[in-house]
């Protein structure tokens, strides 16, 4: 795992929060970052999950120039994928169950469990599977 990565995940809460205020719901890791085998040069993959209809064009649009800025300022490749909080629970798509099996969640934002500290590994129960929260 990289080594600024709270910085990294903060600085994109950040923006992201700014943009989205009360839609965002959550961000989470996954990829190569979460599993921990991430080499030089590997990107941050992060699926952004917002309330309400989700058009991903849309969303890469509205913040493609802020997150390669982030990106660049850190020396990182950040990948955001956009998914609508009903498509993140109830969809079983390749993409999201390997989410669910490694995913990291960076930011829990309108949370509907208690809110995970820093190192807390305590499990969310996603309906399909958990994620581990290592960033507040």
């Amino acid at each position: 795992m990289m080594n600024n990565l709270a910085e990294v995940s903060e600085n994109l809460r950040e923006l992201l929060t700014a943009l989205y205020g009360a839609r965002l719901v959550r961000l989470i890791l996954y990829g190569s970052q979460a599993r921990g085998d991430a080499g030089p040069g590997s990107d941050l993959d992060v699926l952004v999950v917002l309330q309400g209809p989700v058009s991903p064009c849309e969303e890469i649009d509205r913040t493609l120039d802020a997150v390669a800025e982030i990106s660049l300022d850190h020396g990182v490749v950040i990948a955001c994928v956009f998914v609508s909080e009903d498509q993140f629970y109830r969809e079983q798509s390749p993409l999201l169950l390997n989410v669910s099996r490694q995913g990291i969640a960076l930011s829990l934002v309108a949370e509907k469990t208690p809110f995970l500290q820093v190192g807390d590994d305590r499990r969310l129960n996603l309906g399909f599977s958990a994620v581990r929260c290592i960033a507040g």
